[in-house]
This record gives C-alpha cells, sequence and structure tokens, in this order.
C-alpha cells in the first residue's frame, strides 16, 4: 500500500510539473495517427477515416479533417484540464459524449474529465495576445470541428465508442465547458501512454506543416530520448496523409521542401531535436534530454 501511494504522489507531482510547463500529455496512438492537415484558410473540409494498430487491437478514428489550429486548441484543452485538476466522470455522465451502439460500450464505464474555462485562458496557451474579434470565433469552431471526431476503439471483443470531445459555451458566452474523453483523459492523468507536447515550444513554430510534424516527433518518441530514423517521403505522408505514388510529381517537390524548411524550424526553436538527412533521404531524428 506505501508504494501505491508513493506512486501516485509521484504522479500527481509529474502531471503538476507538465501543467507548471505548459506541456500537454496527448494520447501516443492518436498522436501517431496525425490526423491533422495543412489546410489553406477557407480550405473545404472533408471526411476522413483512418485506422491505427494499437496494444492488439484497433483504434479507428473519422470525423471532419482537422488543422493545425484545430490541433493547437485541442492541446490547449489538455494543458488547462491538468492545470485545472478536474474531478473524473464515468463517460455515461456526459450527455452527448458517447455514441449508440448494439455492443456493451466499454467506454460508458471510462473516466472522463470536464474542464470550464474562459476564450482568454486558450488565447494564452495559444500565444494569441486578444480576442480582436476573430480569435474567439476560431477557438470556437475549432472546439466544433473536434467534436465531429469519433474515436472507435476495439480490442479483446470489446468496443469503446466515443466522441473525441464535447465542447458547450457559456450563457455569458466567455466561458468553454469542454469534456474530453477517455483516451485524452487516460493520457493527461498519465495513465495511458502520451507524447509530451512543449506547447511554449509550439506555438514558436510556423503554423502548417511545422506544428503537424512537431506533434507526430512528440508522439513517436513519447517519453523517450535517442536516435530514431524515418525516411523524407514518410513524413510527407504523415503530414498529407496520402502515399507519395498518389502525389503529383510538384506536390511531392512541393511538400519535401516545406518538410525540410519544418525540420529546420523545430530544430531551431527547440533544443531537444537534432535532423540529420542522410543517404537516399533517410532522416536520423535525435531527441535530447533535456
Amino acid at each position: 500500500m506505501a508504494q501505491s501511494e508513493k506512486q501516485r504522489k509521484n504522479a500527481i507531482a509529474s502531471r503538476e510539473i507538465d501543467a507548471r510547463e505548459e506541456v500537454a500529455r496527448y494520447d501516443m496512438a492518436f498522436g501517431i495517427a496525425s490526423i491533422a492537415r495543412p489546410l489553406k484558410k477557407g480550405s473545404v473540409r472533408t471526411a476522413f477515416i483512418k485506422k491505427q494498430g494499437w496494444n492488439g487491437g484497433v483504434i479507428c478514428i473519422r470525423g471532419i479533417t482537422p488543422d493545425d489550429h484545430d490541433l493547437g486548441v485541442l492541446l490547449a484543452f489538455i494543458v488547462l484540464a491538468e492545470q485545472q485538476r478536474p474531478e473524473r466522470q464515468q463517460g455515461r455522465e456526459v450527455a452527448e459524449l458517447l455514441l449508440p451502439t448494439k455492443q456493451t460500450n466499454a467506454a460508458a464505464d471510462m473516466d472522463v474529465v470536464t474542464v470550464a474555462i474562459t476564450y482568454a485562458a486558450v488565447r494564452q496557451i495559444l500565444g494569441l495576445k486578444s480576442d480582436s474579434g476573430t480569435n474567439n470565433a476560431a477557438i470556437w469552431q475549432s472546439l466544433c470541428n473536434l467534436a465531429t471526431i469519433v474515436i472507435d476503439a476495439q480490442a479483446d471483443g470489446k468496443i469503446a465508442l466515443t466522441h473525441l470531445i464535447r465542447p458547450s459555451r457559456g450563457t455569458a458566452n466567455e466561458t468553454l465547458t469542454v469534456t474530453l474523453s477517455y483516451r485524452l483523459t487516460r493520457a493527461l492523468l498519465g495513465e495511458g501512454s502520451y507524447g509530451a507536447v512543449d506547447m511554449k515550444a509550439f506555438r514558436a513554430l510556423p503554423g502548417g506543416a511545422t506544428r503537424i510534424l512537431f506533434v507526430w516527433f512528440c508522439s513517436w518518441f513519447g517519453g523517450s530520448h535517442g536516435n530514431r530514423r524515418v525516411g523524407l517521403n514518410k513524413l510527407v505522408e504523415i503530414v498529407w496523409g496520402e502515399p507519395t505514388t498518389r502525389m503529383v510529381v510538384n506536390d511531392i517537390k512541393n511538400r519535401r521542401r516545406a518538410v525540410r524548411k519544418s525540420l529546420a524550424s523545430i530544430q531551431y526553436q527547440s533544443g531537444h531535436w537534432r535532423f540529420d538527412i542522410g543517404v537516399n533521404d533517410n532522416i536520423i531524428v535525435k531527441r535530447i534530454a533535456a
């Protein structure tokens, strides 16, 4: 019992450190799936479906394609949830979070958390100094986009079916209330695998492909450090969500250039990443411990 209590206190202390440092604990499986895309302003959002193998099961993610702003808003809410330390609920207690299914929905018995915060708190995490008449609307639109995303996790004959988040607005239109699904909650509490995303570095990076790549690298490494290898074309596929064999030559050329610029930006803005492009465009990725 003493060891269990010690582990609990260590977990709380670790979470409090991440909260102070604005480090978002992002569900690793979700981060590796990399569903955000570098969409141009005003682009028509299309539906997507992505499957990710995980721990002997399969996680199917579907919804309206998010962009890097949507991703940033989600990460900001994770940090704010860490800072607020809300009480746990069960999925079944939150209206419209779960989806109907003929099978028993395992997500109904899983813990979720709900946070109530202001637009100003979200803007601060994202590095937005003021509302400027559009920032609040963009944050709310990102929450609406994220709310379309559904997670269907299946393993060992069980199914857990839930929306990614469940958002709502307060009567004064200044307060936002968001419930994080069980997978986001488990990562936040340190009870599931997660990638540690430094939001100070995230907001210093250019929007688009660079931020998407940064979050993927954080998810890919999780809590590990050291060297790994990945191909340049693989990174292109991770960011744009389709095989390079289906891309036209000019798109491949431009996207490879964008990835190279992104790697340079991540290395410059963060002292924890190094990238060396070697033979046949194989990239050695090095994450350096703090």
